[in-house]
């Protein structure tokens, strides 16, 4: 966490391999991804290159939860965390948290890299 005196930042980055996803999807099918995404999410994901945006999915819950403090990590799961698109930009929402955030990628033929930023209020 980096703390500045305008408000706390928290940055989680994370690279995921495509064919990792691919292989968890072909081996365990709907239970994998029910057990990471929710109905919503899952409904918010294009048609195109669906395993293009689940694998990103995945990489941006790993940097949201990085990017939370140490404390509320321990109680926030992937299914807390939830990623949305809209024209192929990513959204975030976690439960029981509001705040202002910055979400980017980068996409190459085998890998994704997801960056997460969170503004949080400095504590006074």
């Amino acid at each position: 966490m980096i703390k500045s005196c305008m408000e706390d930042l928290g940055v989680g980055i994370d690279i995921l391999e495509i064919e990792r996803i691919k292989k968890a999807i072909d081996r365990f099918g709907e239970r994998f991804l029910d057990r990471i995404f929710s109905r919503k999410e899952r409904e918010a994901i294009p048609d195109k290159n669906t395993l293009l945006y689940y694998t990103l999915g995945f990489s941006f819950k790993e940097s949201v939860w990085k990017a939370l403090p140490q404390e509320r990590q321990k109680s926030t799961y992937f299914r807390d965390i939830e990623i949305y698109w809209r024209k192929k930009e990513p959204s975030l929402r976690i439960k029981n948290l509001s705040l202002p955030y910055s979400l980017s990628f980068s996409v190459d033929k085998e890998f994704v890299v997801t960056i997460a930023f969170l503004f949080f209020a400095p504590d006074r």
